[in-house]
């Protein structure tokens, strides 16, 4: 729900248990050098080169979990969106098909985690 802050804590939090953890995420992510190994890009934004670019991201996410990798994911693919401004509440979109088409490809173990908490009611307006 916060954009970006919850992977980056939630990764160095695993990152103590393992090292093997990647992060399909914005592609944007990856702009900062200290991220990049970290990340597999996905185009959020459907741009002109989008299906080429995730169907990547997704084989590499693959590869990454057949080898006994952890994956962390955000199923919904984006932030929460603001659905009612006066109540201030928030909605996630569904939840990829591509991402539990990974889970059970590689019959990966699942752990749902939930992040309460929100952004400034600024930041959801913005979309």
């Amino acid at each position: 729900p916060l954009g970006c802050v919850e992977g980056v804590i939630l990764a160095e939090l695993l990152l103590m248990v393992r090292d093997d953890i990647q992060i399909l995420a914005n592609q944007y992510l990856k702009t900062v050098p200290e991220l990049d190994q970290l990340f597999i890009g996905v185009d959020v934004f459907e741009g002109k080169d989008a299906v080429k670019s995730n169907m990547k991201a997704l084989r590499a996410a693959n590869k990454h979990l057949a080898s006994g990798g952890l994956l962390l994911v955000f199923p919904a693919g984006e932030v929460s969106q603001l659905v009612d401004a006066k109540q201030q509440r928030l909605e996630d979109k569904a939840w990829s098909r591509s991402v539990s088409s990974l889970i059970r490809k590689n019959k990966a173990t699942t752990v749902p985690v939930f992040i309460s908490g929100q952004n400034s009611k600024r930041f959801y307006m913005a979309g």
